[in-house]
């Protein structure tokens, strides 16, 4: 049993034996009361504000296969048509001086990209989601795909970064959530049904 509003947990293991203990293998985030990503560590709940309310909010556990996610000039990011202007130049959701200025070099989406390929990904249902701010980039395409023929796209939508809107969801189920600042995460979400995709953001 979790306790709402209150920022305090009691748990109670219903099997003979005792009490359970409240457990979370990864590192995730919560919004504080001001609005900003929090990082919240192993075994710490995350936490919903709403006012001078606290509430917990319950997910199962997560993995995230998209490596130096805030570091995009890492080289597993194969870039194509688009370069890092800065590095770090702007408070990013979590209050932390780590977001990343990307510009295409050309017009075309699909000579302009940011893609990494994961061979090892288990088959399934996968979310594949960034922050994104306009800075002179109105539209962002993400794509979460097989990565090799015949290439099949299980999530790819169109987000407008001005409007806060989805401007089109081409396969999969697209999502944009306001995180404050004009910030906002955009996500899609697909099934796949090999082991070798990629995700891409152009």
């Amino acid at each position: 049993v979790i306790i709402p509003f209150a920022d305090y947990i009691q748990s109670i293991k219903l099997v003979r034996g005792g009490a359970a203990s409240f457990a979370k293998d990864t590192v995730s985030f919560s919004k504080n009361k001001d609005g900003l990503l929090q990082e919240e560590g192993v075994n710490i709940p995350r936490r919903y504000y709403r006012g001078g309310y606290i509430s917990y909010m319950s997910e199962t556990d997560s993995t995230n296969y998209y490596k130096y996610s805030s570091e995009f000039g890492e080289s597993t990011h194969l870039k194509t048509g688009t370069v890092i202007v800065t590095e770090d130049e702007e408070i990013a959701p979590n209050g932390k001086l780590e977001s990343d200025k990307l510009m295409p070099l050309t017009e075309g989406s699909s000579s302009r990209f940011i893609q990494q390929n994961i061979s090892s990904l288990p088959i399934g249902e996968f979310t594949f989601s960034v922050y994104a701010k306009f800075k002179g980039e109105r539209y962002v395409r993400l794509v979460y795909a097989r990565n090799s023929s015949p290439y099949t796209v299980y999530g790819e939508a169109v987000f407008d970064l001005v409007d806060g809107t989805i401007l089109s969801n081409v396969s999969g189920q697209a999502r944009i959530e306001d995180s404050g600042n004009g910030w906002y995460r955009i996500s899609v979400t697909g099934t796949s049904t090999v082991s070798s995709n990629l995700f891409r953001i152009s």
